[in-house]
């Protein structure tokens, strides 16, 4: 009887080893992903007219992806954190380190972020949830702008973007609204900070949910 080892898999063009899907889906578990884009990758993007540069720059470090409902914002952000942790775990298997989850990299969705600093405060939770996602290595902030705007609401995303700035991290937004529509709302020291760190893209596309409803 000959016993079969299990054979870690290699990248066909140069060797090395290369992360399996089924890592690269727990990895994104991890940070906060929803099920319904754990499958998201540039390869699934479908290119569709008015989202050709989006896709173009999406894997971009930082960045701000703009559009209406629809046009494939989150999607390329999970597909930016799926080709970076796809990136983290062959590095680390290539050095024999990998061992699971070990890198800081968070998604979030904007306005269940605010409710849920929102009812710390109100518990009097002693778990620092902002500084969770002020010191992640890569932070998406997904949906920015459909959160009922306050001063408290301005103020814990300033916290959080100013700092990360300050840092020099990686910070991926999606958003319906333009820059000139999220200054008007009151964010305006935030754009001042998302535009110096990476490119700003509007993607002018058509809902593709309405286009696959039977």
């Amino acid at each position: 009887m000959v016993t079969q080892l299990a054979v870690r898999p290699q990248s066909p063009i140069t060797n090395e080893p290369v992360a399996e899907e089924s890592e690269i889906e727990a990895a994104l578990k991890e940070m906060g992903v929803p099920y319904r884009y754990l499958e998201a990758r540039f390869e699934t993007f479908e290119p569709r007219k008015g989202a050709e540069l989006a896709l173009a720059q999406a894997h971009n470090w930082s960045l701000v992806l703009s559009g209406p409902p629809g046009t494939g914002k989150t999607h390329l952000a999970v597909a930016n954190l799926a080709e970076y942790a796809s990136h983290n775990i062959a590095r680390a298997k290539a050095y024999g380190e990998y061992h699971g989850i070990w890198w800081k990299t968070r998604f979030c969705n904007v306005p269940r972020l605010l409710e849920r600093l929102r009812r710390q405060v109100r518990d009097e939770e002693d778990h620092d949830l902002l500084a969770e996602y002020i010191e992640a290595d890569r932070l998406v902030l997904d949906d920015m702008g459909a959160e009922k705007f306050s001063d408290w609401t301005s103020d814990r995303l300033s916290l959080l973007i100013g700092a990360r700035y300050d840092n020099g991290d990686d910070t991926i937004v999606t958003t319906n609204f333009t820059l000139d529509e999220l200054a008007d709302r009151g964010y305006d020291r935030i754009v001042s900070r998302l535009c110096q760190d990476g490119p700003y893209v509007r993607i002018e596309a058509s809902d593709y949910r309405l286009e696959i409803q039977p």
